[in-house]
This record gives C-alpha cells, structure tokens and sequence, in this order.
C-alpha cells in the first residue's frame, strides 16, 4: 500500500518541493497554473491540508485540500508524468477524503486546468458534474489612470468592523452566514491579507482584500453592493486597491473571475489586466466508504 504523508501545515522545504513539481508538470503538459497553497483560512483549523507521496526521496504526487466552509471541500493535485499509472492520485484521494469525512464534508470540487488534457479526461471517465470556470488574471506595473473620487475612500476591516462587513459580504456574494463570519474573522487573523470595506463619503459601498506575498498581490473578496453599482465605483474601487500595491513596491497583481461574469472581466481588460490560465470546477459527491 503506497503510504502518504499528511500535514497541516508546510515547511519551506516541502512548499518548495510542491512547486518544483508543478513546474515540472506544467512543462510537460502545457498548462500555466499556479497552485494557490492557502493553510490559514481553512473552516476546520486542524484540518489536514496538504497530502503527499515520496519515492526514494523524491516527491513524486501531491494533494492540497482547502475548505472555507462547512460544506464542500477543494482539491488540487498534481503528479510527476514519470510517476502516472502508479496509483498515485487513487492513494491521495482516498486519504483526503478520509479527512473529508471526518471533518463532515460529503461534497469534493476538483480544480482543472482548462488546458490539462489528462485532467479534463479523468473527469469525464468519472462523470463529475461541471460547476463554473475561474480565469485568473494578471497584471504588470499597474499605474492608476484616471482621477480618484475624493468621496470614495476605504477603511481597513479591523474587529470593531466586522459586523459592517459581515453584511455586506453576505448581501454581494450570497454565503452562508456562519461560513461568512468565519472566513473574515481568519482573514484578520493573516497577516498576509488586508480586507477593506468601502465607502461613498459614509456610507459602505463595497469591499476588496489584498494578499500580499514576497513578489505579487492577489486581489480577492472585491465587489460592490447592488444600489451603487453602474456608477463607475467599482473601477475607483480597483484603482484604490492598486494604488496600495503599488505603495508596497509590488509590481504583479492577480486576480480571479468568473469567466461568466463578463462585465466584470471586461472592466478588468479595461484597467490592463490579462488572461494568465484558466481553471474549471467539477464536483462530485464523497463516497460515504472507502472503495
């Protein structure tokens, strides 16, 4: 039985083992995706996140598990191509979904790259069910070009804020609740990101986080509320945000979207952003039993 390692958490060396081997995948398969290792805002804390196989010394397949709610669980995997057909990813994905059911969850959505001829492949041998598809986008030396509305200014979510954001977050994304709370009470908890709410003179309007890391921001979290939409405050929205990364030396920012919001993608065409890679979402429903 091909044993696998588990972890909460990844040192350095083991995150940049994960990598190497992305990279590697990559180069044989023609994709371009990067793997969004994110351990600290998971709904369960003690939740294992990160799923992996050795041979001889080498990482040669990988799993990462993230879930920020209490109903469904994300999967990312990749495997050596020298390493296929080893029973590798059948190994990872029994022990997450291990974990999976011990922590309650009975749904799994599997992360593709649009462009993994393999990965689509096994999708369909498994007839998951598709969700929706993610482009993430990137943008290099953002510059802010146009005139910034004195009115629209921003405040950085600290506790005695989050009520306020609890709100707003649920009226603009439509989330349960208690997975809302608990998502933004761990983003305080980061201090790799900063969640802002909005506001038109004094009244909220919006919100927008930065995640920031040693070479790039990831925008997230960003949208306006339904009244004030239309009135061009989510582009003074996006320029605030960029004006921040800039003021941080940072000149690459990310962001996802919704490849069916094309309003959205449109605007950020607009402000200069550009496809990088694409990922499409397909779930299934966790086998109450290992087969």
């Amino acid at each position: 039985m091909t044993a696998v390692l588990r972890l909460e958490k990844m040192n350095e060396k083991t995150r940049g083992e994960v990598l190497e081997l992305v990279s590697r995948c990559n180069a044989h398969d023609g994709t371009r995706s990067e793997l969004k290792i994110d351990e600290g805002i998971n709904f369960h804390p003690d939740m294992a996140t990160t799923f992996l196989i050795y041979e001889g010394g080498t990482l040669e397949s990988f799993m990462h598990l993230m879930a920020i709610t209490a109903t469904e669980i994300e999967i990312s995997g990749y495997t050596l191509p020298e390493a296929r057909g080893k029973g590798h990813f059948k190994a990872l994905r029994e022990a997450v979904f291990r974990e999976a059911r011990r922590l309650g969850y009975h749904k799994a959505v599997y992360v593709i790259d649009t462009n993994s001829l393999e990965g689509l492949e096994w999708t369909k041998k498994k007839h998951l069910t598709y969700e929706y598809t993610e482009v993430s986008m990137f943008l290099a030396n953002p510059s802010i070009k146009e005139k910034i509305n004195d009115k629209i200014h921003c405040r950085v979510l600290e506790k005695a804020g989050l009520p306020l954001a609890f709100d707003i977050y649920n009226k603009i994304f439509d989330l349960d609740p208690v997975a809302a709370e608990g998502y933004l009470n761990r983003l305080l908890e980061d201090p790799q990101r900063h969640f802002h709410i909005f506001y038109y003179e004094e009244t909220p309007i919006g919100l927008g986080g930065i995640q920031y890391g040693d070479d790039r921001a990831i925008l997230f979290g960003v949208g306006i509320l339904k009244d004030y939409r239309g009135r061009g405050y989510s582009r003074q929205l996006m320029q605030r945000l960029m004006g921040k990364i800039k003021e941080q030396g940072i000149s690459r920012i990310l962001l996802e979207v919704n490849q069916d919001n094309q309003v959205a993608y449109e605007a950020y065409k607009k402000l200069g952003f550009i496809d990088a890679y694409a990922m499409s979402y397909y779930s299934e429903t966790i086998p109450s039993s290992e087969s």
